[in-house]
């Protein structure tokens, strides 16, 4: 993947996870049980090109959006 492209989806990771962190204390704060579905880790290591790397991206937030509750 491009230099430039790596900053972005740290900084969306980042913010993704606090944001998860501060759910989770909302719910601990009112008592509530915390379930999370396992997430794995990618097996690929080379994107190749940008778009490869945005596709699958935006192909794992649609599949995490569609976990059952």
């Amino acid at each position: 993947m491009h230099l430039f492209m790596s900053p972005f989806f740290q900084d969306h990771a980042e913010v993704k996870k606090e944001h998860i962190r501060r759910f989770i204390r909302y719910l601990n704060g009112h008592k509530s049980k915390v379930c999370l579905p396992v997430v794995k880790r990618l097996d690929k290591e080379n994107w190749g090109m940008n778009v490869e790397a945005i596709v699958m991206a935006l192909e794992l937030e649609n599949a995490l959006h569609m976990l059952p509750t």
